[in-house]
């Protein structure tokens, strides 16, 4: 929630700086982002709204995202999740940022779920595959002792927390206390 807020402050001041830096585009001139400005987490500065939304398509084609949980990191690349930029949905929100008007671009970059969930139970969730035994000295017996290749985990909260990195391509993403 706390990403959420620096990205719709960063947004605005960028609307700002938009505002106070260059007036609206006549059709047959070109302008470009000014000094300072980024969009989704990518530096803008100098870039026409074409140019902006190629190096953003580039940024989540190239997107890789190493997700922590409970201490074990899982790499997530975009081709593993199917990640996708929506060109004609970023040209929109670009042209409104040029003239002025605030754009909500979170809907520009998606996932497929359901690619993200099977990755993940490569890492989490995993049956239990070997087991040992042993002597117990507190009870007196041989007891078996369960050995589980992975850890339970909350993939709602797993897929949230993918959601919130990749919206404005954040290459970090920290989890704790999702394991059951």
């Amino acid at each position: 929630m706390k990403k959420a807020w620096i990205l719709i402050l960063a947004l605005l001041l960028g609307l700002c700086l938009l505002a106070c830096g260059q007036p609206t585009a006549p059709e047959h001139q070109t302008y470009t982002f000014p000094e300072g400005t980024a969009v989704l987490g990518v530096d803008m500065t100098g870039l026409t709204k074409e140019e902006a939304c190629s190096k953003l398509e580039a940024a989540a084609a190239d997107y890789q995202l190493e997700l922590t949980v409970d201490g074990i990191t899982v790499p997530v690349t975009a081709q593993e999740i199917d990640l996708r930029c929506s060109r004609d949905d970023l040209l929109a929100g670009l042209d409104a940022l040029f003239q002025n008007v605030p754009a909500d671009l979170s809907q520009v970059i998606s996932f497929n779920e359901g690619k993200l969930r099977a990755l993940m139970s490569q890492y989490f969730n995993k049956d239990v595959t070997e087991a040992s035994i042993c002597f117990d000295e507190a009870e007196g017996k041989y007891v078996v002792l369960a050995h589980a290749d992975g850890q339970k985990s909350n993939p709602n909260a797993l897929v949230a927390a993918v959601k919130e990195a990749v919206v404005t391509l954040t290459p970090t993403q920290t989890l704790t206390g999702v394991s059951e």
